[in-house]
């Protein structure tokens, strides 16, 4: 209702500056992005294409290259790079990075401060969507020096957050989750209650995507709780929701995440909210599976994709077919976990969501692993592999090698398992993936240690420790120490290992 009440209030505005002639003019630009905007959004809702957007878009940037103004031709460059980031794929995303660098370069010889800001935010998330972190870093970084000299506190959040997105594409939690409060902060004190709700959902999933569930929980209880007081935004309380659910489940608290899932159910089916319906189900399922119960999990991830098929929403679809194969698997049924995911590939596929299809390789790769049949598992790992190189994903396909290494070194192959595990190095360097980057070492020792080279894992391994403190992680660290220490006991290092096994100890407390 927001997105409707705001399009009809920026047509009415945008066609009061186009009366004004010259005076009006700047405005004009300006109206314009907020009415891309708003389209964007309503296509974001109802899971389509920004058809409308595009069109505005294009046809406006046409107008305003054909009466030579190039601030208007510029803003239209950098909408156009806005609806090109979302959801489009990577060549267009790097078509989006070219427009906004055009758009950033006008800006700058117009010396337009404010828009050059709004920029190299643009920027910023073009290069976390192209998971270029060190450029997504600099460009949000100058956004918000720009933002901080304008004296625009709001700006300034939305920097915050985006440079909390730099430090998530590093899997930095960390770093991200600081930036992540201090956007907060700022949010509660311009009393902004919308966003600072939106500002606790993304530092709850930041706080999952760690492990860290009962740090998740306060932060997702505050958020659901405030978009129920403001009213605001069905999809925005179910994300709250699914969030806040996900964190009592991690909590080992499933029938608290049941009981507030049916508690929304009743406002769903009162306001006719489908996906809120869809949402509800799949909490409900991954609550029962929790609680041991998966004949009941398939009843609700049947009903959940039911409704996602009648919402159109073929990746969503796709995604709760894994819910269905960790079911199966849950009553070790491999063949039916395996179909399930199949079918997910499917979905993928005709959604064209190559990093869904690839997730869904993976878990057929586990389940093939699981069982000792390495040579299925490698098809399968190989098959995601392809799929990520295809979308230039060097996290995906950094992991994809590490499953196909682990996979050759248990079909005896260890002079590939070593190269195709040195490669996966090389990629999570590439994407300045430090925790991908430890977990290729940790690897790369196991391999040398099945080996015999010990002295060899030994370095792989300290190299390990070496980058999982730099990350702060205590529980990394402690794997990495009982590594280390158990690679100087197979070495005859007994008072080596003493000692790092003794720091691993006190870690683990």
């Amino acid at each position: 209702d927001g997105g409707a009440s705001c399009l009809k209030a920026a047509t009415e505005s945008l066609a009061l500056f186009r009366e004004l002639g010259e005076e009006g003019r700047l405005a004009v630009h300006d109206v314009l992005r907020i009415i891309a905007s708003c389209h964007r959004n309503v296509a974001d809702v109802q899971q389509r294409k920004p058809q409308e957007a595009l069109d505005l878009v294009v046809q406006e940037l046409e107008k305003f290259k054909g009466s030579g103004d190039r601030r208007g031709e510029a803003s239209m460059m950098l909408s156009l790079a806005e609806i090109n980031t979302d959801k489009r794929g990577r060549r267009k995303r790097e078509e989006a990075l070219e427009l906004a660098l055009k758009a950033l370069a006008v800006f700058q010889e117009l010396e337009d401060k404010r828009s050059q800001a709004i920029t190299h935010l643009v920027l910023g998330n073009v290069h976390f969507k192209l998971q270029n972190a060190d450029a997504a870093q600099q460009a949000t970084e100058a956004a918000l020096a720009l933002f901080e000299e304008l004296g625009d506190k709001r700006s300034q959040a939305k920097a915050l957050h985006g440079l909390g997105l730099a430090m998530l594409n590093r899997r930095r939690y960390d770093k991200a989750l600081i930036n992540a409060r201090a956007a907060c902060a700022l949010f509660k004190e311009l009393s902004d209650r919308k966003l600072e709700a939106a500002e606790l959902v993304s530092m709850a999933q930041w706080h999952l995507a760690a492990e860290q569930p009962l740090q998740a929980l306060p932060h997702a209880e505050l958020a659901l709780k405030t978009f129920q007081e403001l009213g605001y935004g069905k999809g925005w309380q179910a994300k709250a929701l699914f969030t806040l659910c996900e964190a009592l489940i991690g909590a080992k608290q499933a029938k608290k995440a049941m009981r507030l899932a049916e508690d929304h159910r009743a406002r769903c089916e009162v306001a006719k909210d489908l996906r809120g319906l869809a949402v509800v189900e799949e909490i409900v399922a991954r609550a029962h599976l929790a609680l041991q119960s998966p004949e009941k999990a398939l009843g609700s991830l049947d009903e959940a994709r039911r409704l996602a098929q009648e919402l159109g929403d073929s990746a969503w679809n796709a995604r709760l077919c894994h819910g269905q194969a960790a079911t199966f698997m849950a009553g070790d049924d491999t063949k039916e976990a395996i179909a399930a995911l199949e079918k997910g590939i499917a979905l993928a596929e005709r959604a064209g969501n190559d990093q869904e299809c690839a997730r869904c390789h993976r878990a057929i790769f586990k389940i093939h692993f699981d069982s000792q049949d390495y040579d299925a598992a490698l098809q399968s790992a190989r098959a995601a592999r392809a799929l990520s190189s295809a979308s230039q994903d060097r996290r995906g396909e950094a992991s994809d090698c590490l499953e196909i290494a682990v996979a050759l070194a248990n079909s005896q192959d260890v002079e590939n398992a070593l190269k195709t595990a040195t490669e996966a190095r090389q990629l999570f360097e590439d994407a300045n993936d430090i925790r991908g980057e430890a977990r290729a070492l940790g690897i790369l020792a196991d391999l040398h240690r099945s080996g015999g080279n010990i002295e060899v894992a030994l370095e792989s391994a300290e190299e390990m420790l070496t980058l999982v403190r730099e990350l702060g992680d205590l529980k990394l660290e402690a794997a990495a120490l009982q590594k280390v220490a158990g690679l100087h006991l197979e070495d005859g290092s007994l008072s080596e290992a003493e000692e790092v096994a003794v720091e691993a100890k006190k870690l683990c407390k």
